[in-house]
């Protein structure tokens, strides 16, 4: 198992040329405002919310983290991110995440959450999130951190 990961790490470091592969980082959506996920019923998953639409990803890229924002609501969630056209979402990431309310009247800052693994995401392919709370119809707003210049 470590020859299969020293070689994807190899890989992803050093271009087919011998040289040191060019990597640049980037956020989707771009808006700052985020992507809002809305919860379903208390433990039941919301619809899916378009992060960013199939034509923008011009690339192959590699999804690294997610940021979270949740404001004040103090409650337990899981985030998935998926791919695919609208109504035909697979998800591909699901994320547990537990807010509490530091004080009744501050906020609280993003989570960013890095992911053990990056999740390539093929070019002209739609990246999607929704999201599940224990309260119920709760909404959080997601970005996703993502690489590109990483080998398939």
């Amino acid at each position: 198992m470590s020859d299969i990961l020293t070689r994807a790490l190899f890989n992803s470091l050093i271009s087919g040329t011998g040289g040191i592969a060019v990597h640049s980082y980037g956020i989707y959506p771009t808006a700052a405002a985020g992507t809002t996920l809305t919860g379903g019923a208390a433990d039941t998953y919301g619809v899916w919310a378009q992060i960013i639409a199939a034509a923008s990803v011009t690339a192959d890229i590699w999804i690294t983290h997610i940021e979270i924002n949740t404001g004040n609501t103090a409650t337990n969630y899981i985030v998935q991110i998926g791919t695919g056209a609208s109504a035909s979402e697979t998800g591909r990431i699901a994320l547990p995440y537990m807010r509490q309310a530091v004080t009744a009247a501050g906020n609280v800052p993003s989570v960013l959450i890095p992911l053990p693994f990056p999740l390539r995401v093929p070019a002209s392919t739609r990246i999607a999130g929704r999201v599940q709370d224990t309260a119920g119809s709760s909404t959080i707003v997601v970005h996703v951190v993502y690489c590109t210049g990483l080998l398939a």
